[in-house]
């Protein structure tokens, strides 16, 4: 499977696409490659646990969040 390899928080963001529409999504993908999916999330959970404002939101929210997002998209 296809995986991102450098998925964290600051890899989303929006641009315009080619006919001008607003879109959101990873916006980094230098170090794709052929690897289990399950790197991303720990990735991404790992940099939403270190991220300044942690204290507000509980690890296990995090990955929650994470898993059923991934799970419906």
């Amino acid at each position: 499977m296809l995986a991102v390899g450098d998925i964290h928080l600051e890899n989303f963001g929006t641009w315009r696409d080619g006919d001008g529409r607003l879109v959101w999504g990873v916006n980094d993908f230098d170090e794709a490659a052929v690897m289990p999916y399950a790197i991303d999330l720990v990735r991404l959970a790992t940099s939403a646990a270190l991220a300044e404002d942690v204290g507000k939101v509980s690890l296990s929210d995090i990955c929650a969040g994470i898993l059923d997002g991934y799970s419906k998209g």
